[in-house]
């Protein structure tokens, strides 16, 4: 750097001007030569400014910075307008900075430096060495050694196939066969990630843990699975993301990744500073370099080439947080980093060059032996998640997961709750007809009902017999089992202790093996009331929301009402359901970048109203729904001004509701009106008026001013003093 700022310093001052405005330095007007020079070379003489300029030039340009690096140490006027262009003088450099060729583009970034004349040299021009060292050179990663054993890996894969896409794949398969109980961090248990690294074979044990608790955390971060407490069950997002395509599911993980607010801990070697690390920007940085890597180099070699070409892996922008001017990780760290990185989620999503093929496989599910079903990785759909209930993931390859069904496990599903039908219907649906040999499986033995009941029993048979002969115990007791043991009614334990207290009998009450506090038992119309609030959720609920009641757990709760109520409750469902759709159906919830489809065949109509009545000073008449707002409510606007954003229109007005201005999307209105002189007479006396001033009087009389006047309607109250909104839209008249 000390060459570089000795050729800076002998060049005119107008020229250390030009170069500074060219690379947007700030100067002093009145500064000194020594003061710019400083300025200058703090802002200039850095390697990472120089592969800054370097990465904002054009191909050509960059060619030409490459031929710039292999000159001479001098060059002379002809030979630099010869290979770089013509130079003008500094005069017409200071009258247009924009460089007109080659040479103007490097004298201006100062990588082309002039030397004053002296006695043996005429005027020449030199490149500063620092230059020619930390231009960034051509990545040439075909030219890097590939690993010995590189073709056994070599072969592309499908999307269905790439790692993460099958463990995100296996989480979700089997939360759906039961709750996945997670850690603090997010993180599946020890036990949990024992029993589902077998469906990653032949993923050695250590990684296939090291891929679970790296992708479960990400489920839950795009509303895939829904945490309740320590356990985690599949959202209703997750159907939809399984039955989206594989690629589709691939950039869905690949910008969780991106966007994860936690720290990638296990790509840090030990003794590696995790202070003031952005990790959104660090894994772009590593999703950029593995785009040039093919999957046989290995990873040293590549991590040489990058750096010379891209700059070190750890900068001021992957950290951004440091205060402290030394780099932040040294060469060893970065290597290290970035070959986990290699050997973790890149490769596990498929992120090198050459990894992932175009199309994916198709694929089905097959029968195999009795109880036993195999399901392509390609043929992993939101049907599957009927099925999980009643199997098990038991084994797993690069070709597809192995099912078992037992018919222990699915008699425990259909006491559960889980509808045994449907699973068949989907199987004969994917897998054809059930072979002979599988319908032992699903023809259950029976049915029972497992009851846990309070049992009294007497040191002596005779003492419940005397106890029957007082009605306040004989009503609490349901039936005797056998001399000296009875069964107490549900919910009267405390109640029959309180009796036998009083007749003088002393009552031992043994604590249950799992204690518990009891509930009392929902009355009638708290079961209605939970039914209806349940069945409605089912029935409106977005797909992000979190899960809702069982199916099994709405029809107990159904039988459990009288037949008055339960006719009652219907009715009411009904008419839930019926206003919400006669709300919500006109409004159908579009992406939030993009307008509905029968929205936009008025959108042109209104925004023409609006542009009119921002023209003309004339307010509208608006249905508009908030964000927030359970149905539409009726505004009177005063349009100011419209943005448009994306495929999304915006209107900022004065809303006479809220006595304010405000920003409308148009895609929420669901009706607009241009209201001439009555009607806007008459929206004004049926909205509430606005506060004078913060004394509660009108004190535009006293100032001597007249209350200012908008378009042909009645004025409303005056603003404020320093107002906002005067500056906006009203008007003093003459």
């Amino acid at each position: 750097m000390q060459a570089w700022v000795s050729y800076l310093a002998d060049v005119p001052v107008a020229l250390l001007r030009l170069i500074a405005a060219s690379q947007r330095v700030s100067l002093s007007r009145r500064g000194s030569r020594d003061e710019c020079l400083l300025r200058v070379r703090r802002a200039l003489c850095r390697p990472a400014a120089v592969r800054a300029v370097y990465f904002s030039l054009s191909a050509e340009a960059q060619a030409a910075a490459q031929m710039l690096r292999a000159e001479p140490r001098t060059l002379s006027m002809q030979a630099v307008t010869s290979r770089y262009g013509p130079l003008r003088s500094l005069a017409a450099l200071r009258q247009d900075r924009k460089p007109r060729s080659l040479a103007e583009l490097f004298v201006l970034a100062g990588w082309l430096l002039p030397r004053p004349a002296s006695r043996q040299h005429p005027c020449r021009y030199v490149v500063p060495p620092e230059v020619r060292a930390w231009l960034p050179r051509p990545l040439r990663i075909d030219d890097v050694r590939c690993m010995p054993e590189a073709s056994l890996n070599a072969a592309p894969v499908s999307p269905s196939d790439l790692l993460a896409v099958r463990a995100a794949t296996l989480v979700l398969l089997a939360a759906a066969q039961h709750p996945v109980v997670v850690v603090r961090n997010g993180c599946p248990s020890r036990a949990t990630l024992h029993r589902l690294r077998v469906g990653l074979l032949p993923l050695p044990a250590l990684e296939a843990e090291a891929l679970l608790r790296w992708v479960t955390p990400l489920l839950a971060d795009l509303a895939l699975l829904a945490p309740h407490g320590r356990a985690a069950v599949p959202a209703p997002a997750a159907a939809a993301w399984l039955a989206a395509p594989h690629a589709t599911r691939v950039q869905t993980l690949v910008e969780a990744w991106m966007r994860a607010p936690r720290p990638e801990v296990a790509l840090l070697p030990p003794r590696a500073a995790q202070s003031g690390v952005d990790w959104s920007a660090l894994r772009r940085r590593l999703l950029a370099w593995a785009a040039y890597v093919p999957v046989t180099v290995v990873p040293d070699e590549a991590f040489v080439a990058l750096t010379a070409a891209f700059g070190p892996l750890a900068d001021a922008t992957t950290h951004p947080f440091r205060t402290k001017r030394r780099p932040p990780w040294n060469r060893q760290t970065m290597r290290e980093v970035w070959g986990r990185s290699l050997e973790g989620p890149l490769r596990w999503l498929g992120a090198l060059r050459g990894q992932v093929e175009a199309q994916a496989v198709p694929g089905c599910w097959e029968y195999q032996a009795p109880g036993e079903l195999r399901v392509a990785h390609a043929a992993v759909g939101p049907e599957l998640l009927a099925v999980m209930p009643f199997a098990q993931v038991v084994g797993g390859d690069e070709a597809g997961l192995l099912l078992r069904f037992e018919q222990s496990v699915i008699a425990r599903a259909v006491g559960r709750g889980c509808h045994l039908g449907r699973a068949r219907a989907v199987l004969e649906q994917q897998a054809g007809s059930l072979p002979p040999a599988w319908e032992p499986l699903f023809a259950l033995a029976g049915s029972v009902r497992v009851v846990q009941r309070t049992v009294v029993i007497g040191d002596q048979p005779q003492v419940l017999q005397d106890l029957q002969r007082y009605r306040a115990v004989h009503r609490l007791l349901e039936t005797i089992l056998a001399p000296g043991v009875a069964l107490v009614h549900p919910g009267q334990e405390e109640l029959l202790v309180a009796q036998l207290a009083r007749l003088g009998y002393a009552a031992q009450v043994l604590p249950s093996r799992h204690e518990s506090v009891p509930l009392p038992d929902l009355t009638p119309a708290e079961t209605a009331t939970l039914l209806l609030a349940s069945q409605y959720y089912q029935a409106t609920a977005p797909a992000h929301a979190p899960l809702g009641p069982h199916d099994a757990l709405l029809e107990r709760l159904r039988a459990a009402l009288p037949a008055a109520l339960r006719n009652a409750t219907d009715t009411a469902l009904a008419h839930l359901l019926a206003t919400h759709h006669a709300t919500t159906e006109p409004s159908a919830t579009p992406p939030l970048d993009e307008p509905p489809p029968d929205h936009a065949a008025q959108l042109h109509r209104w925004l023409q109203a609006l542009r009119e009545a921002i023209q003309k000073r004339r307010v509208v008449a608006v249905l508009y729904q908030g964000v927030l707002d359970p149905y539409p409510q009726e505004r009177v606007l005063q349009p100011v001004r419209l943005e448009r954003h994306g495929a999304v229109w915006y209107a900022y007005a004065y809303c006479f509701l809220a006595h304010g201005e405000r920003c409308f999307r148009l895609d929420r209105v669901w009706k607009l009106e241009v209201l001439d002189l009555t009607q806007t007479e008459e929206h004004a006396r049926s909205l509430p008026t606005a506060p004078a001033d913060e004394q509660g009087h009108d004190d535009s009389a006293k100032r001597g001013k007249r209350v200012p006047r908008t378009g042909f309607f009645a004025s409303p109250p005056p603003p404020s003093e320093h107002h906002p909104l005067v500056r906006v839209w009203l008007q003093e008249e003459e």
